[in-house]
């Protein structure tokens, strides 16, 4: 095992040279002033930067293979995604800017949000939430006051036992009481048991798809049929989207509310804890619900609109994870 810093460190070694000061002294006056030594490593500069360079060399990282997490892992990360989220045009701005100064940065959120519509088929998108929890958490939201707004007090979501593990949270934290059903022998839902299941009180299916067994649902189309029929919506949990993309849009095949992961479908390297982001997609008569500010195109011009009296209101401060948007958009 490797030494420490603090075990390779030696007494009077130095790693930088300052030169003469010739201020006077000043005190601050204030009893914040340290009183020992700060008592950090002293090793010369070869030995500190051969420290990190094998430190480096033992991290496992996107350049060394793929993150093993899954079917929901990430394949692909091009390089050319990473240099262009660091152009200082991105790097350089602050959400709390006139939009007239970031009007590039809006608009690359405005083509991001329709470049997934038409991937997922969904009729509007926001890119608030932060990851797939946060997303699902935010679909959920959208549901709830969805039947709110119809004066339905529908309370029970369907979670298959093959759903990704966050749904229960997402739907008990939304206040909604979840209700697990069981895969059938190949690991898929079985119509019949969801059909006894359904009634005037479920409100939300929240399946993942293909499902965390890595199978998609041969019965979707008999699947949407039960829960459309009941009034009730279809929830699709996205991190396995890798496997649907270019060849299934959700949307067609009845899905009415979706997340996908940024960090897991279009570029960004999954792992090691963010930054991640999880869009959220609806159908049409949902899109009154997503949460605001939305980056709206007047008269030439990218505004960010609060328009919108059904809005389930923010979920993110400012707009999301800007960084992951870029490498998205390069990535589509």
């Amino acid at each position: 095992m490797s030494r420490t810093i603090f075990e390779k460190s030696r007494k009077g070694r130095k790693a930088y040279r300052l030169p003469v000061n010739d201020c006077p002294a000043e005190g601050l006056d204030l009893p914040i002033e340290r009183v020992s030594p700060l008592g950090l490593p002293e090793v010369g500069e070869q030995e500190i930067v051969r420290h990190y360079v094998e430190l480096a060399a033992k991290n496992y990282h996107i350049d060394k293979g793929m993150y093993p997490l899954g079917s929901c892992t990430m394949k692909y990360n091009p390089l050319v995604d990473e240099e262009l989220a660091r152009l200082e045009g991105f790097t350089g701005i602050h959400p709390g800017q006139d939009p007239d100064d970031v009007q590039g940065a809006l608009q690359l959120m405005y083509e991001l949000e329709r470049a997934l519509s038409e991937i997922c088929g969904m009729s509007a998108f926001t890119l608030q939430p932060a990851a797939g929890a946060h997303g699902e958490l935010t679909g959920m939201m959208i549901a709830r006051d969805y039947f709110r707004s119809r004066g339905e007090p529908r309370k029970r979501v369907i979670v298959p036992d093959s759903a990704h593990g966050t749904n229960p949270a997402s739907v008990t934290i939304c206040g909604f009481e979840p209700k697990t059903i069981p895969s059938n022998d190949r690991g898929l839902i079985d119509p019949e048991v969801l059909e006894r299941e359904v009634n005037e009180e479920t409100s939300v299916l929240m399946l993942t798809l293909p499902n965390t067994l890595g199978l998609f649902e041969r019965e979707i189309a008999r699947i949407s049929e039960i829960v459309h029929s009941a009034g009730a919506l279809i929830y699709m949990d996205g991190a396995n989207m890798n496997a649907l993309l270019g060849i299934v849009r959700p949307g067609d095949i009845g899905v009415d509310i979706m997340h996908v992961n940024l960090h897991k479908t279009f570029s960004t390297p999954h792992g090691g804890g963010g930054p991640g982001s999880g869009p959220v997609g609806v159908a049409a008569r949902l899109a009154d619900f997503l949460p605001v500010p939305r980056v709206a195109l007047e008269d030439g011009r990218y505004i960010l609109s609060e328009r919108s009296e059904k809005s389930i209101g923010r979920v993110h401060s400012y707009f999301g994870n800007f960084n992951v948007f870029v490498k998205a958009y390069a990535y589509i």
